[in-house]
């Protein structure tokens, strides 16, 4: 059994970053998926790992340093970024296992 309440507003936390899934997910944009994988985990009482963006599909940028418009220099951070494809893989498995705890709760 879940928490009807915690589960409600996890799938309405997922149901907004569904509809906004960017096209090169950043640290922040992984991050936000945790979180709200964690919330379908306080919900359900289900630890759902396999859903998480792995570590090793998780690459950084180069750190650079450019000149600026201003003559300044400007030092540009390292980017966290993670192949869309397996991305949204991720998230489609998520989608499929909330459709099928639905449905089952719907029967």
């Amino acid at each position: 059994m879940h928490n009807q309440t915690e589960w409600n507003i996890a799938v309405t936390r997922f149901a907004a970053f569904c509809s906004d899934i960017p096209l090169a997910p950043t640290e922040d944009d992984i991050s936000t998926y945790h979180d709200i994988i964690k919330l379908f985990e306080d919900a359900y009482e289900h630890e759902l790992s396999q859903f998480r963006i792995a570590p090793d599909r998780i690459s950084k940028t180069r750190t650079e340093t450019v000149a600026s418009l201003q003559g300044r220099w400007q030092t540009r951070h390292p980017l966290i970024v993670v192949e869309y494809r397996y991305f949204r893989g991720q998230v489609r498995g998520l989608v499929d296992f909330v459709t099928s705890v639905l449905n089952s709760h719907l029967c």
